[in-house]
């Protein structure tokens, strides 16, 4: 999705956007949308639900056809859907990263995933290059 800081329709855009996405794929629709304000080139986009049902439904359910929807093969970065973590859980995520990179550097297959913040075993280890 491109993004324009210095569009003051960016937000709308971003919302009718992901509105039609959600509609499309028969996901929950999102309350509201908006940037993170921050310096990188993309911002990153938070979507607000009625609930963390609904929020954890449209996570599944983005996972599950952002392959196959035509939407996102048009964009040059392929857009990626998480849960919004506390400061605790961003570190348990960086920890997480940096313990799977190191073994699976070691091991040269890819012996541990990460799932949500956690690792877990890989009952399908690939090389890992």
């Amino acid at each position: 999705m491109p993004d324009d800081p210095n569009d003051k329709e960016q937000e709308s855009k971003d919302f009718d956007f992901i509105t039609a996405f959600s509609r499309r794929n028969s996901l929950p629709v999102p309350t509201k949308a908006h940037r993170h304000p921050c310096n990188a080139r993309t911002r990153p986009l938070k979507l607000h639900f009625n609930s963390k049902e609904e929020r954890d439904k449209f996570i599944v359910g983005f996972h599950r056809v952002k392959a196959s929807d035509s939407t996102f093969s048009a964009i040059s970065s392929k857009p990626r859907c998480r849960r919004d973590l506390t400061p605790p859980e961003l570190e348990t995520l960086r920890k997480s990263r940096k313990f799977v990179y190191d073994e699976n550097s070691k091991a040269k297959k890819s012996l541990y995933i990460i799932h949500d913040i956690y690792y877990k075993h890989n009952s399908n280890p690939r090389p890992f290059v």
